[in-house]
C-alpha cells in the first residue's frame, strides 16, 4: 500500500483506483475465497472497503484508521473526533458483504482470529483480550494481535520500553503468561543501531511453533 495515493496491489494487480488514497491493507482466505480490504478514502473520509472478490464499502461512522481480516471475519477501528470504536463483522466470502456485526465502544486497534478478539481501550490504555483486561501490559500499549495455536492462545502488542517515551518494544503472552522477548538494553545515546521493535505480526505453525515479527525503529 502507499499513503500518498499510489494504491493497494495484490500480485501485481491494482485493487484501488489511481486517484484513491488507501492504507492499512489486509488479506485473508475464507475457504477457497481470497479477501482483501483496506482503509480507502471515499467521499472525503476513510472507510473500510472490501477490495476483492468485489468492491464493497462497508458501513461506518467517522474515519476508518485500522482494518484487519481473518477468514470470513473483519475488524476495523472508527474514529469520530476523540471517540474510537471497534467493529467486528462476519462477511459473506462470495460477495464481501456483511452478514452480522458487533460494535464495541471505547476500543481501537482491534484484531481477531475466529472468536478471539483483542483491542486497546483508549480511556485506560488497557489491552483487552476476549473481554478481559490483560495485566501489566505496559505504558502506551498499541497494535495488538491475537492468534490461537494448537496448544495455546498467543497475543502480542508493542508498549513503551525504558524510562523515555520514544522507544517501543514488543510484548508477548502465552495463555496470559508473559514470554520474555527483551529488550536486553535501551541506550538513547547509542548510534548506528535500531533500538525499537514495534507493530507486531504473529503466526502459529500447525506444530505450535510461534513466529513473531515487527518493525525496527528509531535507529540513529
Amino acid at each position: 500500500d502507499d499513503t500518498e495515493g499510489e494504491g493497494v496491489f495484490l500480485d501485481g494487480r491494482r485493487l484501488t483506483a489511481p486517484e484513491e488514497r488507501a492504507f492499512r491493507p489486509a488479506l485473508s482466505r475464507a475457504g477457497e475465497q481470497l479477501l482483501a480490504a483496506a482503509c480507502v478514502k471515499v467521499d472525503g473520509r476513510y472507510r473500510p472497503v472490501i477490495l476483492t472478490p468485489a468492491r464493497v464499502v462497508l458501513e461506518s461512522e467517522g474515519q476508518c484508521f485500522h482494518v484487519r481480516l481473518s477468514g470470513d471475519r473483519a475488524a476495523w477501528e472508527e474514529r469520530d473526533g476523540a471517540t474510537s470504536r471497534a467493529v467486528f463483522a462476519r462477511l459473506d466470502p462470495a460477495s464481501g458483504r456483511e452478514v452480522e456485526r458487533e460494535v464495541v465502544d471505547d476500543a481501537r486497534a482491534p484484531d481477531l482470529q475466529g472468536d478471539d478478539r483483542i483491542f486497546i481501550r483508549p480511556s485506560t490504555g488497557a489491552v483487552v483480550l476476549n473481554g478481559q483486561v490483560v495485566p501489566d501490559a505496559g505504558a502506551d500499549a498499541d497494535m495488538p494481535v491475537v492468534r490461537r495455536g494448537p496448544h495455546a492462545l498467543w497475543c502480542a502488542w508493542h508498549a513503551r520500553a525504558g524510562d523515555g517515551d520514544l522507544l517501543r518494544w514488543l510484548r508477548l503472552r502465552r495463555d496470559g503468561e508473559p514470554v520474555d522477548v527483551g529488550p536486553t538494553a535501551v541506550d538513547l545515546r547509542a548510534s548506528g543501531t535500531d533500538q525499537g521493535w514495534e507493530f507486531p505480526a504473529l503466526a502459529i505453525a500447525p506444530d505450535g511453533v510461534v513466529a513473531l515479527a515487527g518493525r525496527s525503529a528509531h535507529g540513529w
